[in-house]
């Protein structure tokens, strides 16, 4: 994958993390706006060979930032998104898996300071598109 198709599948990546965490977070109690942004790192892997395809794995650092001081329904609503999974649909048509965090920080109510935190998010790509025709060549 050249840097500009890695940059570009990451900020795809991140566009649609950010989307997730919005609408997982939507379902919970929490009524405050959260601000969501999203930072995606490609995993190191095998080379493609072309003969194979193989799943593209990437890391999102996902922060928030939840502008109320309750931070008991911050917490709550942070509960949402552990073990949370998901399928988007990326720009080349490519599936991704999305998997919350296994754990979620708890938010100590010590301040009426906004609470934030950061979570890691797995995504996925089982079945990348790029190989496509490879394997309709063979």
């Amino acid at each position: 994958m050249t840097t500009a198709a890695a940059d570009a599948r990451s900020g795809d990546i991140e566009g649609r993390v950010v989307d997730w965490v919005r609408s997982t977070l939507a379902g919970s109690a929490t009524t405050e706006p959260v601000e969501v942004t999203a930072s995606a790192t490609r995993a190191v892997s095998l080379p493609d060979d072309g003969l194979e395809v193989r799943p593209e794995d990437w890391t999102v650092s996902v922060a928030l930032r939840f502008a109320g001081a309750d931070r008991a329904a911050s917490g709550e609503a942070l509960a949402g998104l552990v073990d949370a999974t998901g399928t988007v649909t990326l720009e080349e048509r490519d599936a991704a898996e999305l998997t919350g965090p296994s754990e979620a920080p708890g938010a100590d109510d010590a301040t009426d300071e906004p609470f934030e935190t950061t979570l890691t998010v797995g995504v996925t790509i089982p079945w990348p598109n790029r190989n496509d025709a490879a394997a309709e060549s063979a």
